[in-house]
């Protein structure tokens, strides 16, 4: 019997699968109904929905593939449990990620500046939604030429990212398109030199 996968639940979540109707006859004919934990918000839609797409006709018989329509929504934080800052805060997930403005750094310089701080690090970017929350950063005009320092997971955009490299976030501004944050890499330790800013994260314990 045709059925789309069994869904994905979100970090600090649950998801459940449920018929569209009381009339429901075939298994794939459902939905995916999530929620997040105590002390978290659900970012995205809640419900999505099973769906077949056809694959190819093979002697005159239609062929299907299911899957659910959307994206898996995130659980996030509340930011109550970030510890206070007077610096731009941004929240995914678990997640909290403090933003440090002056271009006074070095990639070393702001590693260790986020390790001094009680239990923050360099943010570390795994996945292209962290890119968004920076590119809504990044992307006000007065902001528009700064540079941050951060860190990349190596397989982020199937490239290999390994410690010889630093990595920061910058605003590409295309001619005829909106200004974007994109990442850049240096091999360089010169480079590495530069001065920039840098993005620290947290993972809260919640009670």
């Amino acid at each position: 019997l045709a059925r789309c996968p069994e869904p994905s639940k979100p970090n600090n979540g649950t998801v459940v699968t449920s018929p569209l109707s009381k009339s429901f006859v075939r298994s794939w004919e459902e939905q995916a109904e999530y929620t997040c934990d105590k002390d978290f918000t659900l970012t995205g839609k809640r419900t999505r929905k099973c769906f077949g797409l056809r694959k190819w006709v093979y002697n005159d018989k239609e062929e299907y593939y299911y899957n659910w329509n959307g994206e898996i929504p995130v659980c996030t934080i509340d930011s109550s449990f970030c510890k206070a800052t007077t610096n731009k805060l941004e929240v995914y997930g678990n997640t909290c990620y403090q933003f440090f403005e002056a271009q006074t750094h070095s990639y070393t310089q702001a590693e260790s500046a986020c390790k001094a701080l009680d239990d923050w690090e360099i943010a570390f970017i795994s996945n292209v939604a962290i890119v968004d929350i920076i590119d809504s950063h990044m992307t006000a005009w007065h902001r528009i030429s700064q540079r941050y320092w951060l860190k990349v997971d190596e397989n982020y955009k199937y490239r290999r990212v390994n410690d010889s490299l630093c990595a920061y976030a910058f605003v590409y501004v295309p001619k005829y398109r909106n200004p974007y944050a994109w990442i850049r890499y240096f091999s360089s330790g010169n480079d590495c030199n530069n001065k920039y800013g840098y993005i620290c994260q947290y993972r809260p314990t919640t009670r």
